[in-house]
């Protein structure tokens, strides 16, 4: 249960969200089948409870059992497919595009969650002073309502424009 960030920091410093998980995410097996050390951090971003499965339990259950080996096949086909469609975004886009894509995605998949500017900076991949001024400008606009943390979304299909989303 709750939910879960996974984030990359760079030499300088700069931290990027690379994942979000809810309950029933996996979080980890990618680095358990390459043997290598996990590259991001785990930050819990709410109230979070996680079930840990150790490595050993994880590789007899599959070499046991090839549907479930399919399963993590198909998972890591999906991950790798949303991360390559998600740094497209990151590189093509601008931080105005990006920043409506962050606001429509994080409260469409988490509508529960308040973020902060900071964490909507590091999904979009830009820097908070930027996303205080778009959001100005997106309420200036009347796009969007912002409560304190809390952000809503007044015209959805004005957004989806802004970040070049067809729908």
């Amino acid at each position: 249960s709750g939910t879960v960030k996974l984030e990359l920091q760079n030499d300088e410093g700069k931290t990027q969200i690379s994942q979000i998980y809810t309950k029933g995410g996996m979080i980890g097996y990618q680095a358990l089948f390459s043997d290598e050390h996990y590259l991001s951090s785990a930050v819990a971003v709410e109230p979070t409870e996680l079930c840990f499965i150790p490595k050993s339990t994880v590789m007899e259950l599959v070499s046991k059992n090839p549907g479930l080996a399919l399963q993590f096949l198909k998972q890591l086909s999906d991950d790798f497919r949303s991360m390559e469609t998600r740094l497209q975004r990151l590189s093509s886009s601008s931080a105005i595009e990006r920043i409506a894509e962050a606001l429509l995605f994080l409260r469409e998949n988490f509508q529960e969650k308040n973020w902060t500017r900071k964490e909507i900076a590091e999904w979009a991949g830009t820097t908070t002073e930027t996303v205080i001024r778009t959001l100005a400008d997106f309420e200036a606009s009347g796009l969007i309502e912002q409560k304190g943390r809390v952000i809503t979304i007044l015209k959805r299909s004005a957004l989806l424009e802004k970040a070049h989303i067809e729908v």
